[in-house]
């Protein structure tokens, strides 16, 4: 169990090497809680989402693809889902990072491809998948309104997406972040609210055997 626990081999990186390398000994271990703190338009969001994204495509891809780029479908799940919970920002803002993250393009650029019409949604989806596929990924989003979820709502997506609970397909979850969350059950002071929280991530990461990683708000 401890060879498991602190296997190379089971760890999601971070993407950043001198993170994973030097201080998570090859990326977020599973069965985990990483938090990470900024003020307020510091980057928070989109280092979360980054590192989503460099999980999704951390390893290298297949030599033998079940399909040909453009036939992925969503009747062949995927094997590895990373979860993307964001309370922080609407859903349309994470997909455009997301967009300009993968494709490499600017703001300016992915707004004058979407205002021109010069990428469908249809073409988009397909460009997504192309680029996932190989490594038998998907990154799923979901949003949901500030103070409206706990971590009961986020261990019932991780059972939503784990189709085969052998599998266990949700490799990490991302959550964007902390502070937004409500408590399984309230209590009178906020800061033993927020201990419930982190407990009740915790509980999720461990009986899941996945990371939880977040990010907290510092004033």
């Amino acid at each position: 169990e401890i060879r498991k626990k602190y296997s190379g081999d089971n760890v999601i990186p971070s993407g950043i090497p001198d993170l994973d390398t030097q201080i998570l000994n090859g990326g977020f271990q599973p069965s985990r809680v990483n938090m990470f703190g900024g003020t307020s338009g510091v980057g928070k969001s989109l280092l979360l989402l980054n590192m989503a994204i460099r999980a999704a495509m951390s390893i290298p891809p297949s030599k033998d693809l079940l399909y040909p780029p453009g036939a992925y479908t969503l009747d062949g799940p995927p094997e590895r889902i990373f979860l993307y919970i964001t309370m922080e920002n609407y859903v349309y803002e994470t997909w455009a990072r997301m967009y300009c993250s993968l494709f490499k393009k600017t703001k300016t650029e992915m707004l004058y491809e979407i205002y021109n019409n010069k990428s469908s949604t249809d073409d988009i989806n397909v460009r997504i998948n192309d680029l996932l596929w190989p490594y038998k990924s998907s990154i799923q989003i979901e949003y949901f309104p500030a103070s409206t979820i706990s971590p009961a709502t986020i261990a019932a997506l991780i059972g939503k997406y784990n189709r085969n609970p052998q599998r266990r397909s949700v490799k990490a979850v991302y959550v964007d972040y902390l502070d937004l969350l409500l408590p399984d059950k309230q209590r009178e002071f906020y800061r033993l609210d927020l201990g419930d929280i982190t407990s009740g991530l915790k509980t999720i990461a461990a009986n899941f055997e996945i990371p939880i990683i977040t990010a907290t708000q510092l004033n």
